[in-house]
């Protein structure tokens, strides 16, 4: 039997446990500066954060590593690793704008204050949206329709920002963002009246979705900014329909669930016998029934990008793996990496049936076993059950009776009479 889970989310990048990871901050740009370090506020975390100083992202200037925020945390309570120039790296563009009070300076202590468009990265290594970022509408006399980014004048795609690759980054979850259930339809984006307009009321007011028509595509309208547990972040682009030179942008934020974050294909657990018929002879009184269980966890590595890799459990998420037949966990003896899927094995199980628990004759017997995984502190497991036949001989062979001799039969004297004389 196989069952297969799809679960939670899970950490992406590698966490490196038991080092002590100073603040990360610098207060000639934000903040005050902090004397903490990273544990001694790790308690203080979220579990998925404690063992988490800091993260490895692979990026196309190679794979670097980022800090726990330690000041953010404690001045704005975000979770976020590196900083606002960190993002770069992946080929974003942090737009800068000003604002009262902002927790940033533009230049340096005591120049321009105001707000990044990102603060740095998720957890699990896509970039963290700043929630205190200014609104990006211009409010005006138009009416605006959505337009795919692509579409925009080249010299606009330079102000804001738009790398020629575009979204490509994250093609290996287009179908994913896609979606009719996607959670990037009900992003928002919150003007400074205070009023909240999401993803799918802006596709609708601009007649690309609603009732009784195809939903255009997010992938290909929106440019994705951000994807993954921190939460989601894309920017639509407008055109005014009064003067089709004027455009205008917005950015739309909202959270991605673990189901949305981290896909999970498959555990399976099988039972393999040399053969599934066994006997008991008339002269035993028991029999052995030697078997081994076999866990796989499919990922189809090879065949993943690395954004895929990113977004679906592979190998490098597991913790650990064992195996559990009816007497209990077992010794996982190998285990065999190939393109597609982890499979482990146990040691041989040897399990003895005796006559006197059998009845003479045919005989089927249920075997089960279970294969378990480990993904960031949760447990998935795939049970099996199968079954095999035992015959049990009749262990006395009766002797036939033999056949009775019938006893001889008389025949009567024949009735003769006697001439009785006396003498007398």
């Amino acid at each position: 039997m196989i069952k297969k889970f799809i679960f939670i989310f899970l950490l992406t990048y590698i966490s490196i446990s038991g080092v002590i990871s100073e603040a990360a901050d610098n207060n000639q740009y934000y903040g005050d500066g902090v004397t903490v370090t990273f544990n001694d506020i790790a308690l203080s975390l979220p579990s998925l954060y404690r063992n988490t100083p800091r993260i490895t992202v692979t990026t196309a200037k190679g794979t670097r590593t980022y800090d726990f925020n330690v000041e953010m945390f404690i001045d704005r309570g975000h979770l976020v690793y590196g900083l606002p120039q960190s993002v770069t790296d992946l080929g974003y563009v942090n737009t800068f704008k000003q604002k009262d009070n902002g927790y940033f300076y533009s230049n340096g202590y005591g120049s321009t204050r105001g707000e990044y468009r990102y603060l740095g990265f998720s957890v699990n290594g896509s970039v963290y949206t700043n929630n205190y970022f200014p609104s990006d509408t211009v409010p005006g006399e138009h009416t605006y329709k959505v337009v795919k980014y692509s579409d925009l004048p080249e010299y606009l795609k330079e102000v804001y920002g738009i790398i020629d690759e575009g979204n490509s980054y994250f093609e290996g979850i287009r179908e994913l963002i896609d979606a009719a259930d996607s959670p990037a339809w009900t992003f928002k984006h919150t003007y400074e009246s205070g009023i909240s307009v999401t993803v799918y009321n802006k596709f609708k007011d601009s007649g690309l979705t609603g009732p009784g028509v195809i939903s255009a595509s997010i992938y290909d309208y929106a440019r994705i900014t951000g994807w993954g547990s921190g939460g989601g972040s894309i920017v639509l682009y407008y055109q005014s329909v009064n003067d089709p030179t004027v455009y205008r942008y917005a950015t739309f934020t909202g959270t991605v669930n673990p189901k949305w974050a981290k896909g999970f294909k498959g555990l399976d657990c099988n039972i393999h016998y040399p053969t599934k018929d066994f006997k008991i002879s008339k002269d035993d009184d028991y029999i052995k029934v030697s078997y081994y269980l076999e866990g796989v966890f499919t990922d189809d590595y090879e065949s993943l990008s690395d954004i895929l890799k990113r977004y679906t459990y592979t190998r490098d998420d597991l913790e650990s793996y064992n195996l559990v037949s009816q007497s209990g966990l077992l010794t996982v003896k190998s285990a065999e990496y190939n393109s597609h899927n982890v499979c482990f094995y146990s040691d041989l199980i040897v399990m003895q049936y005796n006559r006197e628990d059998l009845i003479t004759g045919y005989n089927t017997v249920t075997v089960t076993g279970e294969a378990r995984i480990v993904l960031d502190g949760c447990v998935f497991s795939a049970p099996a059950t199968d079954e095999i036949y035992i015959y049990v001989e009749p262990q006395n062979t009766p002797e036939p009776e033999p056949t009775p001799t019938p006893e001889p039969t008389s025949t009567p004297a024949p009735n003769t009479e006697f001439e009785i004389r006396r003498r007398w």
